[in-house]
């Protein structure tokens, strides 16, 4: 077999893949928040469905038989994990490792009853009955949609049927295209959206799925076609490994982009982000006769906390009090971060003095809620600042507006904290 041109034309093919999971295993190493487990291992299970080509060439036919049946399931189990993927800090439920585990397995009993070439229609039927008895009883121990889990077992009546028909290929592919629609549907979902990366992966996931369902028409009445379908799902291995590193690198881009914008420790908008706010604000109210108001804050006893406790549990403090803020501020209020312990909210929603007396009430008290550190309660405060719009700013030149309310607002709150 090693001197057989065929088997040595088929190398290199064979070899590009594990490249690429190569680079897919140094990604994950050195970028740890990109999610590549499920990718490995889906392209690892095309990989090893993709030794079948040289086992095809045996003339032994237990070594043809096992390389048919090696196909059929790394086909299937890279759509499994595909169909389960879930992205990190996803609010999607998961299909969960009992669930999918157990309803993987009367799939793989088609594939190897189809794989070792056993044309038996009550082999069939025996493992769609296990499938739909398997399907429904962990959807109900689950608590899995049954609507869903009916669609399934009428997928499973459909292979049985085309196996009594003697169309055993169809019967075996039809289940392997359905596994690989849930997997597109789930990826549909999870995968981020407008990124070329979903784009390529969805769209060779799908040619993948067709190839399926047209393969067994194909063998039978266009067989000189059937090269030409096994080369179009050999090429989605590749188009798939395109889409994950376009996946990564669109990633990069947006997390780059991202924390140009905003504080990495809080998360909150950045002094970069609030110039852009401030200037749409002003614009809009400007244009429209409107107000609005511009708070600064600036922590009290912050230090203390940083020279007791360290500046670990300050940092943490720092977030909790940011997230705190944050859930008191409803839609029409931007709360930034300027540095350090100093915040500021901009709020387009102030009419009167009366109202800003009531955010900052909301917001001194969600400051002052004590925090539990290590067994410690922190305590700190907030003296406020604010400036409001046109009130403070009536004879500002407008490009001037945003730094002068600023300056005001911090005048204002230095003047506070003497009394505090």
């Amino acid at each position: 077999m090693l001197t057989n041109p065929a088997f040595l034309e088929n190398i290199p093919a064979a070899a590009a893949l594990p490249i690429l999971l190569a680079l897919l295993i140094v990604l994950r190493r050195r970028h740890a928040n990109f999610a590549t487990r499920d990718w490995i291992l889906a392209l690892g299970c095309i990989f090893f469905a993709q030794l079948e080509t040289f086992s095809a060439m045996s003339r032994h036919h237990w070594l043809y038989t096992a390389g048919h049946t090696t196909l059929l399931i790394g086909q299937l189990l890279a759509a499994v994990v595909l169909a389960a993927h879930r992205p990190p800090n996803h609010n999607y439920p998961k299909a969960g490792l009992p669930f999918t585990a157990l309803n993987t397995l009367p799939l793989i009993a088609v594939s190897i009853i189809y794989g070792c070439y056993i044309f038996s229609p009550g082999a069939y039927l025996a493992a769609s009955v296990f499938g739909i008895v398997m399907l429904l009883g962990t959807s109900l121990w689950q608590k899995k949609s049954m609507l869903l889990a009916l669609a399934g077992s009428a997928c499973y009546v459909i292979s049985a049927t085309l196996a009594h028909a003697g169309y055993y290929r169809s019967a075996e592919y039809w289940l392997l295209f359905c596994v690989y629609v849930i997997a597109i549907a789930n990826l549909y979902i999870t995968l981020p959206r407008r990124t070329l990366g979903r784009f390529a992966i969805l769209t060779s996931m799908s040619i993948w799925a067709l190839t399926f369902l047209v393969h067994p028409w194909v063998w039978v009445n266009a067989p000189q076609w059937a090269p030409f379908a096994r080369q179009v799902w050999e090429l989605q291995k590749f188009f798939l490994c395109i889409g994950v590193l376009l996946l990564f690198l669109e990633e990069q881009v947006a997390t780059t982009q991202w924390l140009a914008v905003h504080d990495q420790l809080t998360s909150l908008p950045n002094r970069r982000l609030l110039d852009e706010w401030l200037k749409q604000t002003i614009a809009a109210a400007c244009a429209h006769s409107g107000k609005f108001a511009v708070l600064l804050v600036d922590l009290d006893g912050f230090k203390a906390v940083n020279d007791t406790h360290g500046h670990a549990i300050g940092d943490y403090v720092l977030a909790e009090i940011a997230r705190r803020m944050q859930t008191h501020l409803d839609q029409g209020k931007m709360l930034a971060r300027l540095g350090g312990d100093e915040f500021v909210i901009v709020s387009s929603q102030i009419e009167t003095p009366a109202d800003i007396d009531q955010l900052e009430q909301r917001l001194q008290q969600a400051i002052r809620e004590p925090l539990h550190v290590q067994g410690r309660d922190i305590s700190v405060g907030g003296t406020f600042g604010t400036a409001t719009y046109p009130e403070d700013a009536l004879d500002c030149d407008p490009a001037k507006i945003a730094p002068t309310l600023l300056h005001i607002a911090d005048q204002r709150m230095y003047r506070r904290k003497p009394a505090r």
